[in-house]
Formats: C-alpha cells, sequence, structure tokens
C-alpha cells in the first residue's frame, strides 16, 4: 500500500517536441511532493517513487492508457480454456535502457522476486499461486511460474477475476535483473535497469530529467523530456505557479481544490475536471505501541476528532465527515456514526504520542480555508483533550516511510484509493500486508471477511461481508477514515488528458498531449 501520492505537475512554455531554434525540445517540467531515494520496483508503491517508477518501468500489461488493457512488456498473451494457464510472449527487441535484452527468463525473474519478498502476505496475485505457501527457498524452481519457449507461464489455482489490474501494479513492473542480487534485494538505490517509455537522463539533488525512447505506444505530442522537481521555498505552491503562467497542469483533490480556489484560478484560463470520490483520507493509529494499543482510547480519539472536525465552520461548508473507508457507490459502503459529546479517555494522560503532521501552510492565495491547517488542528485539539503529550514531528519523506514501516509513530495522516468495482482487491492490497508494509489491523478478523468475500459468488453474500468489513475498520479505530475526496486535474488550454485512464494514479506521460501556447 504505501499511499496513494497526488502529483503536482508544472509544465513551461513549450512542450512535447517543440524545439528552440537550434535547441532541445523544451522540458515538461513536474512537481512532485518529494523524489525518490531508490529505484527499486519492490518499494514502487511508495509516494516518492510511485510516479517516476510508472514511466522509467513497464509491466507486461498496463491499463493506464486508452481506458483499456495494453501489452507493454507483453506482445502478446494467450489463455487456456479453463482460464488457469495464461502465456505472456515478450515484445521482440525490446531493451532495457543500457541495452540489455528484455527475455521471458528476466521477467520470470522480476515476477519470482516480488513474490518471495511477499511471500508471507495475502495479495490478489499471491492468492492465485497456492505454491507460494511451501516455496521455502528463492533458488528452488516453482510449477506455477516459469519461462518456456519465450514465454512467462502463470499456472494458477484459480481463475483470475481482475488479473491485468493486479499485474499493472507498480511492484509488478519489470526491472533489468542486473539490479537485485541472488536473494532478492536490490543492488544500488539508482541501479539504471529501466523497461519504461522514459529512462533517467539526469539526477540532481532537486530534480531528475526523463527523455522519452519511443519504444511503446504514445499520444501525439507526448512530452520528449519530462522534469520531476521537489518543491523549493522559492516555488513551494503549484497553485501559484499556475496562477502565475508558470506552470501548465497539477494534480490535485477536491479537499485541496475547492470551490473557492478553483474560482480563484478562473481568471488565469485554467480548467478543471473532477474524477470520482475514491481518495479515503484517514488517521492512521499505531495500535502495537501504547498508548493506542489500548483499543477504547482508539475508539475515543475517533469519536473526539470525528466531532471535533465536522464542527470546524471552515470544514463544512463543502467538505463532509465519512468515516465510511468504503467509497460511495461500492459495496460495503455505509453511513457510520459519529458520535456527539462523548467524554475523552483519560487514562492515559500524561503519556507522550509522536504524531507526524506538516507545518502550518503559507496561504499564498489568502484563501479562506486550507484543508490541511483545519485537519491538523483537529488531531492537535482531539489528542490534547485526552491529556496527552504531544511530539510534532513534521518528517522528511524518508524519514516518513522509514518510521512508518518500523512502526516508530504514534499516529500519522495518510490516504489511499479504494475502487468502486473492486473493493475487495484494494482492501486486500491494503490491510492483507505484512506488519509496516500495510495498514495496522489488530486481528485476523479484517482479512478473513475479505477472503471469504471474493471466494463467494452471491452477490447479497458479498455486500453483507464488505459492510462487515467496513464496520470491522470502524470498530478497531486503528484507521480512522474522516473524509473522501477525488482527484482533481487542473490545467490550461494545450493540455489533453484524454487518453489518459483518468480513474488511475499516476499519470504516464505518454498518455498526455501536449501542445503549448506559441
Amino acid at each position: 500500500m504505501k499511499a496513494i501520492f497526488i502529483l503536482l505537475l508544472a509544465a513551461g512554455a513549450a512542450g512535447a517536441g517543440d524545439k528552440p531554434p537550434g535547441g532541445e525540445p523544451v522540458p515538461l517540467r513536474a512537481r512532485l511532493w518529494y523524489l525518490p531515494d531508490t529505484l527499486d520496483t519492490y518499494k514502487a508503491d511508495l509516494f516518492s517513487l510511485l510516479p517516476l517508477a510508472k514511466n522509467i518501468y513497464a509491466p507486461l500489461v498496463s491499463t493506464y492508457m486508452d481506458g483499456a488493457a495494453q501489452g507493454m512488456i507483453a506482445e502478446s498473451w494467450t489463455v487456456s480454456p479453463d482460464g488457469l494457464t495464461w502465456r505472456f510472449r515478450p515484445r521482440k527487441g525490446l531493451l532495457f535502457q543500457d541495452g540489455t535484452p528484455v527475455t521471458a527468463q528476466a521477467v520470470v525473474a522480476n515476477f519470482r522476486r516480488i513474490l518471495w519478498l511477499t511471500r508471507g502476505e495475502r495479495l490478489a496475485l499471491n492468492a492465485l499461486l497456492p505454491e507460494l505457501k511451501t516455496w521455502k527457498s528463492y533458488d528452488a524452481p516453482l510449477k506455477t511460474l516459469y519461462g518456456e519457449k519465450g514465454e512467462v507461464v502463470f499456472i494458477f489455482g484459480k481463475r483470475p477475476k481482475n488479473l491485468f489490474e493486479a499485474i499493472s501494479q507498480p511492484i509488478y513492473n519489470i526491472a533489468d535483473p542486473k539490479c537485485f542480487d541472488a536473494k532478492g534485494e536490490w543492488r544500488e538505490p539508482f541501479c539504471a535497469g529501466g523497461s519504461g517509455e522514459y529512462l533517467i537522463s539526469l539526477r540532481a539533488p532537486d530534480k531528475i530529467v526523463l527523455r522519452a525512447r519511443h519504444i511503446y505506444k504514445r499520444a501525439e505530442n507526448a512530452p520528449e523530456i519530462v522534469e520531476l522537481a521537489a518543491p523549493t521555498a522559492a516555488n513551494p505552491s503549484y497553485v501559484k505557479s499556475l496562477v502565475d503562467g508558470n506552470a501548465e497542469m497539477a494534480i490535485s483533490t477536491s479537499l485541496d481544490a475547492d470551490p473557492e480556489l478553483l474560482e480563484i484560478m478562473k481568471p488565469a484560463g485554467i480548467r478543471h475536471r473532477s474524477l470520482p470520490e475514491l481518495r479515503m483520507s484517514f488517521a492512521m493509529l499505531n495500535p502495537f505501541r501504547a498508548p493506542f494499543s489500548d483499543p477504547e482510547l482508539r475508539r475515543s480519539f475517533r469519536d473526539v476528532f470525528l466531532e471535533r472536525l465536522g464542527a470546524a465552520p471552515l470544514f463544512s461548508p463543502d467538505t463532509e465527515v465519512d468515516a465510511s473507508f468504503v467509497p460511495k457507490g461500492a459495496i460495503g459502503y455505509a453511513r457510520l456514526p459519529v458520535v456527539k459529546g462523548r467524554k475523552p479517555l483519560l487514562s492515559h494522560a500524561g503519556e507522550k504520542v509522536s504524531v507526524f503532521l506538516n507545518k502550518k501552510s503559507s496561504n499564498l492565495l489568502k484563501q479562506k480555508r486550507i484543508l490541511s491547517d483545519i485537519t491538523r488542528q483537529a488531531v492537535i485539539d482531539a489528542l490534547e483533550r485526552h491529556g496527552l503529550k504531544l511530539e510534532i514531528i513534521d518528517p522528511s519523506a524518508a524519514e516518513y516511510w522509514e518510521r512508518m514501516g518500523s512502526g516508530d509513530y504514534s499516529l500519522l495522516l495518510q490516504d489511499s484509493i479504494v475502487s468502486v468495482e473492486n473493493p475487495f482487491e484494494s482492501l486486500r492490497t491494503l490491510f492483507m500486508r505484512e506488519k509496516g508494509d500495510g495498514l495496522p489491523t489488530t486481528s485476523g478478523k479484517i482479512g478473513s471477511l475479505i477472503e471469504a468475500a471474493e471466494a463467494s459468488s452471491d452477490p447479497a453474500e458479498r455486500r453483507t461481508l464488505a459492510e462487515k468489513i467496513n464496520r470491522a475498520i470502524f470498530e478497531e479505530a486503528a484507521v480512522v477514515t474522516y473524509a473522501h475526496s477525488g482527484l482533481v486535474y487542473l490545467y490550461k488550454p494545450g493540455v489533453d488528458l484524454s487518453r489518459c485512464s483518468m480513474f488511475l494514479s499516476p499519470i504516464e506521460f505518454r498518455a498526455v498531449s501536449w501542445t503549448p501556447a506559441r
């Protein structure tokens, strides 16, 4: 899981294949919250690596362009009549960025590595390969995954329901096997082993520059060069960049790009496209560390925090508190109660909690509300009402993920996307990972309910189980959902996103068409 990201894109005045007289194509500049500290595909769903990984690596099949499954590494595939045996043939002549051929054996090596590293987890792909339960040695061959006659062969224990969605996840991107050792460990943080449409042509402390390889299907006028940069003190706001004419495109969320902000941006000619509210925002409490190992304290914080947030005058006009972890429109959605007037539990008063909260935002556009600041204050107020002693930390990206993975935190704020079409696969990915990689759960109840729902073919039973999962998450209160939001694409005339799969993140730059104003 590690998180769902917000990608902030800042484009210059020229783009795509446009070249200044006698010069290089002008780059499409993209601003990210953070730059990654590794290119390890096993960590490709990290907030900091995800947008880069989706462009420098390629999966067997991608669903991120034109809204349909599209062969990337795979040139073609066949399926047996019973739906259990799948054969993928790699594209002829395809090369990793250093010129090494992409072969079936290279693809198998990548899948073996990720399956080995996640063998104790109950991910969707793992669940299709029962052999993993008895796989004790990385060197041991698998009977259900191997290379044969130039093809990658999977033999599943049951018919997959959404295989392309599963194998297009970032951790299953294909990297040059030179980048990992005989034990599956990534050798060097920035090993150059890309298989994607873009390769890294420059890496500096404040930016990464990508150059197109022209090996996969592309939109007309897809950018030749993409420059990824982290925010700086001189340019901290993507919104200000858009309004000031220094950016062409950005991706925000409906929590941040509220009606007030959209109105502010109208005079600058900025358009927007809002997507369904599939992004869950929640507070994550560490149930394996005192004081939030006490479930009653977690539930008390949940009730006080949600009531406090809902009462904030600048929160409620455009946003509502919604404690359901399942989005509206998906089976299992329920209006869960926000208890009012609960007296805070004071039995842990004086105990220290380490809270990850960003510093208060700079209100560069003088908006009436900055939602992150409202949420931040509601968290602080709720903790202080329980008499807890706060240690507020504004961590770097590396520190954030390291401490989250090791469990060295008490509370942090997080976001994740849950699918409407198949919420069970999203829930499996989020709640059935190893401790530190997924969302915290204190019992096996949630995982058992997910497995029961996936095994059922009765729609009524699946709905009932989905509702039980949602309520179990609410009652454990290690994950306290407070709002639902959707991605909002902000862009100027000349940016065409019509070929991007708008329900998926992050964007593959090959699917963006950019015709700059002259």
